[in-house]
């Protein structure tokens, strides 16, 4: 509906596309896989048997998914579904695209993610830096110009001003001469 014009009372229906998690079986997760539905769109749908899920690996469950390997470890083709059910796991394990190369990029690419610095982290230090940065200029300022605002603030709340009031009677050493 970007391109069209909505004028008063209209009504606009929306239709859910087409997701791989609708999908309760095998055999009917990866029975459309290659065909496009009417949007053009092609799903990358897989059965993963650890979970009992079909996916493309991109929903709110996607922890799940990556959890239990079925990024590498998942079913595509329908003759590896009956496959799957009736041997082990070795039939349905896909060597990933690229082999050796690919699992070793991989990992590089992991590695670099976690060393790196959190852009938030960068900012509360540069935020912590400039307030810094804030606090001696505002003390230069107000020390050199002991007659604005800030330098009458400093005089008055300097850290020599910063005793103790007790109330109630002092006893010095004069009083106790007169005891």
């Amino acid at each position: 509906m970007k391109n069209q014009k909505i004028s008063d009372h209209t009504a606009i229906r929306f239709k859910a596309l087409f997701t791989c998690n609708k999908q309760t079986n095998c055999s009917a997760c990866v029975q459309d896989r290659g065909e496009a539905d009417e949007h053009g769109r092609n799903l990358d749908c897989g059965w993963c048997p650890a979970l009992n899920r079909c996916s493309d690996g991109m929903d709110r469950k996607r922890q799940d998914w990556l959890n239990k390997n079925c990024d590498k470890i998942r079913i595509t083709k329908l003759d590896m579904c009956e496959a799957g059910s009736n041997s082990g796991e070795e039939s349905i394990v896909p060597e990933p695209a690229g082999g050796q190369e690919a699992r070793s990029a991989a990992r590089d690419n992991s590695s670099r993610k976690k060393s790196a610095i959190s852009p938030g982290s960068i900012a509360a230090i540069v935020f912590f830096v400039l307030l810094i940065f804030l606090a001696f200029g505002w003390t230069g300022y107000a020390y050199f110009f002991p007659h604005s605002a800030s330098g009458q603030f400093l005089i008055r709340n300097r850290p020599g001003a910063w005793r103790w009031r007790m109330g109630g009677t002092r006893y010095t050493a004069a009083s106790s001469i007169h005891m």
